[in-house]
């Protein structure tokens, strides 16, 4: 059907007591057949645009009975295009006479009936969409209170759509995300936008949380613009999450010891430098193993890495709560801990040198090794951490070289004369 039609049809018309259509006005002229000289019954037979014989039924029923008559009809006008108009009668006489006329009118409604079928198209879509989706689709009112969702709502956190409607939204999020999350709903009922995902731990109906990612956004009444609620569409990021943890993890953690690695204390003794009001130590001890190589060379990698793997547990065992302890590669380690002086940093590394001297056990073999440690001290301002760690690394090699598996703490007069 041709849409785009200008300008609007009407028409006035009545019979005579034959049903000889007499008079007929219309606007514009000329546009539909003529109505003039014919009966109702015959110009239908000639400007219906489709075989529904329906319509000439009713028509006919109508005059018989002589009572009123209202027919949708797509007529054939003669530009070309196919209008939907509605064809009204009114008799006249009274009803039981032999002889009755009309008079009636017929009114253009095409635009109203795209509007209307565009309308329920819309719908139709939307409701599928919603049916279907795997995202879940929710719908609030300005309270902040469920007036819909989608079923794969239901199917996802277990709750029955009569369960949910007419409750608050944040009645089932975990209980330290429902006040940034009220906060969120606020924004947005009052105008605002959240371009951003919100992340809310949502209570499956068996009682365990599922993260979900969701994105709101505000609904308001076309006629006044003031917001009526929202739309929120979510999606399970639980998973995602892990993985995101999996990636962190595996980018700041020893994948062999699980301790953390250089990046990880790269940035704790960041933190700990950065401390301004703390008058303690930022203290790094520098770690190095002694006979390491002879063991792997002789027994394998596979019996190095247990080894490296015992390793780790031993100088876990010796952290005060705070010192943080992390592997950066091959057999060296470093442990970051807040000193008040030298003693306190002397006597964490006499705890990890006596406790790498007890020996190991792998693949029932004994085995004995044991450790250099390079230690520098800096309060906050005074250095920074790659200064640190090389100055640790320098203390480790004077006390490495000593070949008595001590600790050696670093001294200004360590570093290379400069000319």
């Amino acid at each position: 059907m041709n849409t785009l039609l200008k300008p609007v049809l009407s028409a006035v018309w009545s019979t005579d007591a034959q049903g000889t259509c007499i008079t007929s006005h219309e606007n514009p002229a000329g546009l539909m057949p003529a109505m003039k000289g014919v009966s109702l019954s015959a110009w239908l037979r000639l400007a219906q645009a489709d075989d529904d014989a329906r319509i000439a039924r009713q028509l006919t029923a109508a005059l018989e009975l002589m009572t009123p008559f209202h027919l949708e009809v797509p007529i054939a006008c003669l530009d070309g295009t196919t209008r939907r108009v509605i064809v009204s009668g009114l008799p006249e006489g009274q009803a039981g006479a032999s002889h009755l006329q009309y008079s009636g009118f017929i009114l253009d409604i095409t635009s109203q009936r795209k509007a209307l079928e565009d309308a329920l198209r819309t719908a139709a879509e939307y409701r599928l969409l919603i049916e279907n989706s795997t995202d879940l689709i929710a719908h609030c009112d300005a309270n902040g209170k469920y007036v819909s969702i989608s079923p794969s709502y239901s199917k996802m956190i277990g709750w029955s759509a009569e369960e949910i409607t007419g409750r608050a939204v944040v009645d089932f999020l975990h209980p330290d995300d429902r006040a940034s999350a009220t906060e969120a709903l606020l924004h947005i009922f009052n105008g605002g936008v959240l371009p951003d995902v919100v992340e809310v731990r949502k209570q499956h109906r068996d009682g365990h949380y599922i993260t979900l990612g969701t994105k709101a956004c505000g609904v308001s009444n076309p006629s006044t613009g003031k917001n009526i609620g929202a739309v929120l569409i979510s999606r399970d990021i639980t998973r995602d999450k892990e993985k995101i943890r999996q990636l962190e993890k595996l980018a700041t953690f020893d994948p062999l010891t699980g301790l953390p690695n250089r990046a990880w204390i790269n940035d704790q003794v960041g933190f700990m430098l950065a401390q301004s009001d703390d008058l303690a130590y930022t203290t790094l001890l520098f770690i190095d193993l002694n006979g390491f190589k002879a063991v792997n060379d002789s027994m394998g990698h596979a019996a190095g890495d247990v080894l490296l793997q015992q390793v780790s547990e031993r100088l876990q065992s010796c952290m005060r709560p705070g010192d943080s302890v992390a592997r950066l590669g091959g057999d060296e380690f470093v442990v970051a801990a807040k000193c008040r002086d030298r003693e306190a940093a002397s006597a964490i590394a006499s705890r990890l040198i006596e406790s790498l001297d007890n020996p190991f056990s792998v693949n029932g073999m004994e085995v004995r090794i044991g450790a250099a440690i390079g230690i520098s001290l800096a309060q906050c301002g005074t250095d920074s951490v790659k200064m640190l760690f090389e100055t640790a690394d320098i203390a480790m090699y004077r006390a490495k070289a000593r070949r008595d598996g001590s600790y050696q703490f670093f001294e200004p007069s360590m570093l290379p004369l400069r000319h």
